[in-house]
């Protein structure tokens, strides 16, 4: 090979500080970016939301601020270009953010949020704030989420995963099949975001029933600014026996306080093409004897009973003699039909309630000074059937469970 002259030395140099230039000019000025909605159209509601923005090469600074308008956002980069320069960024919007109009991401200091999104990790748990709302997140343990609270007062319990396992796939000629439940052990925890727009907590464990091991999971926890909710999205890996590790459900449960009186206790599922099916558990509706139009419409509406005096003496001396439903459960056997039906306790016989085509996946019970939901996405679109949701021991006078099972 020839030794490179003085004069190519030189001219590849020139070249060099030459790219070099004019890559630092085209990132001096950080491209103006219109932000739309890819089906035209904005969501009716956003609990927040996440997207990203590729970059030509050399077009924008590694450490580059970005802002959208007045509309507060949160970035940071995903991908880089071979120069150093921004390939991909990520951004996070407030929950309540679905303007119409086009906005224009541009670099600059970004707005803020009238109500940030906080978490803080002690040696035991992680807590999310957000305004008035807080998420507790044990560091380990069987539990996800410990509690959640509006304003201080307690609207959740504890939240876990559970698995529920058969030794075979369908009942063999002696007619048994043992299931095991196993739960959900967190062993490592992380605060990946901590906000102020985006706060995204990051759990890991396996699956457990006392005595194995297995199933191991990563699970992770978005909270946006202004939201009422937090994103759960869980992900494992099988490993288990082909032989004899069948998996029949896996999901979340969650425990929610309750102090109300049963007929202010209330059940909701969603149903078909928007529908909603709702009840409380001590109905006074439907009854061979009034219980008063402000009270059966309170109830109905899912407010508190206003008035008991408004009901006959008789009535309101047998309230008590008034079926209680304690359990509720909501199957999708296939992708053309689900089933509901309802009992009062465990180990009394289960009353069919309605039937219907497509179940769009979401729970809630409640009170009329708040309650629970939990939603599964694309409940159908993904095929998730057989799925489950539950309610359990809704007449405890402790509480009440949730479960949402695919």
């Amino acid at each position: 090979m020839s030794e490179l002259s003085r004069r190519q030395l030189m001219t590849a140099t020139a070249a060099l500080g030459l790219a070099t230039a004019v890559s630092a000019t085209a990132a001096a000025k950080t491209p103006d970016t219109p932000i739309v909605w890819l089906d035209g159209e904005a969501p009716g509601t956003s609990e927040g939301m996440t997207f990203g923005i590729p970059w030509p090469r050399g077009a924008v600074k590694a450490n580059t601020q970005f802002a959208l308008g007045d509309v507060p956002v949160q970035s940071w980069p995903i991908a880089y270009w071979p120069d150093g320069s921004l390939k991909w960024s990520a951004h996070a919007t407030a929950a309540g953010v679905a303007t119409t109009k086009t906005q224009v991401l541009t670099a600059g200091t970004p707005a803020s949020p009238a109500a940030p999104v906080k978490a803080t990790q002690t040696a035991t748990v992680i807590t999310v704030t957000c305004g008035d709302r807080q998420w507790v997140i044990p560091t380990s343990g069987d539990i996800l989420i410990s509690g959640a609270t509006i304003a201080g007062h307690p609207v959740m319990g504890p939240v876990g995963l559970t698995v529920l396992t058969q030794d075979a796939p369908g009942l063999d000629d002696a007619g048994a099949v043992k299931q095991t439940r196993h739960h959900g052990v967190v062993t490592k925890a992380t605060v990946e975001q901590s906000g102020p727009i985006r706060a995204v907590i990051k759990l890991d464990g396996h699956h457990s029933d006392g005595t194995r091991q297995w199933l191991p999971f990563s699970v992770r926890l978005y909270a946006h600014a202004g939201a009422d909710s937090l994103r759960i999205v869980h992900s494992f890996i099988w490993d288990g026996d082909e032989s004899k590790d069948f998996i029949r459900g896996i999901g979340l449960t969650a425990a929610v306080p309750m102090r109300d009186e049963l007929y202010d206790r209330h059940i909701r599922f969603t149903g078909q093409e928007g529908g909603v099916w709702g009840e409380a558990v001590r109905p006074l509706t439907g009854l061979r004897r009034d219980t008063g139009k402000v009270n059966r419409d309170a109830q109905v509406a899912g407010r508190a009973v206003p008035d008991l005096t408004a009901m006959q003496p008789n009535v309101l001396a047998n309230l008590l003699h008034i079926p209680a439903w304690g359990d509720f459960t909501l199957s999708q056997t296939t992708a053309d039909g689900y089933s509901l039906k309802k009992r009062t306790l465990p180990g009394h016989g289960w009353i069919d309630v309605i039937g219907g085509g497509r179940a769009s996946g979401l729970v809630y019970a409640g009170s009329a000074t708040g309650g629970v939901a939990l939603g599964l996405k694309d409940f159908l679109a993904a095929r998730r059937h057989p799925s489950g949701r539950a309610q359990r021991r809704l007449r405890r006078g402790d509480g009440y469970r949730l479960a949402l099972v695919a």
